[in-house]
């Protein structure tokens, strides 16, 4: 008989994905993230699961809604097969406004309040717009993070990798589509 693949999740590290719940694991049966993404993979229902770090439990999910909201002790996993949610929010960057329509602009995914830590090409000073364009004219440059915050020196993180994506407030990644 024909194995199937393996299920593949896209994971949201330090964000929960709220209903949608049909099982959770039992109070006090202390489970691993991989465990419980095991768990969703056993099971054709199961389209996500939200495992929480600090009590080790998990959650099935049969459908996606809503937006991911940020929570620190959370570790979400969305089939990459299913939709994936829109985690974007209106708001500004510096002085620019942005919506919730893209605040990276055309070529780019936005994840708002989100870093991806390592893979760094370097940090620079200057602008978001003139941020967006280094990266666009940079081929190894995969993505960058742009700091909110007005009170660091460089605010601009270009990235030859996104990945490990984790919660982090006034954090805006662009990442190249």
């Amino acid at each position: 008989p024909e194995v199937p693949a393996p299920a593949r999740f896209r994971i949201y590290n330090g964000y929960d994905l709220f209903g949608g719940d049909f099982a959770r694991s039992k109070k006090g049966m202390w489970l691993t993230q991989s465990e419980c993404q095991s768990m969703c993979a056993s099971q054709s229902r199961c389209r996500a699961f939200t495992y929480n770090t600090k009590y080790g439990v998990c959650f099935l999910k049969d459908r996606v809604s809503g937006k991911l909201k940020p929570w620190k002790t959370a570790i979400s996993g969305i089939l990459s097969s299913a939709r994936q949610p829109v985690a974007v929010d209106s708001g500004s960057i510096g002085n620019q406004t942005v919506s919730s329509s893209g605040a990276c602009g055309s070529g780019f995914k936005t994840r708002t309040n989100t870093d991806y830590f390592g893979n760094d090409i370097g940090g620079y000073r200057g602008s978001f717009s003139s941020c967006r364009r280094r990266c666009r004219n940079t081929s190894r440059c995969r993505g960058f993070s742009w700091i909110k915050k007005r009170n660091v020196s460089k605010r601009c993180w270009l990235k030859r990798a996104m990945r490990n994506p984790s919660y982090k407030s006034n954090v805006l990644s662009c990442v190249k589509s």
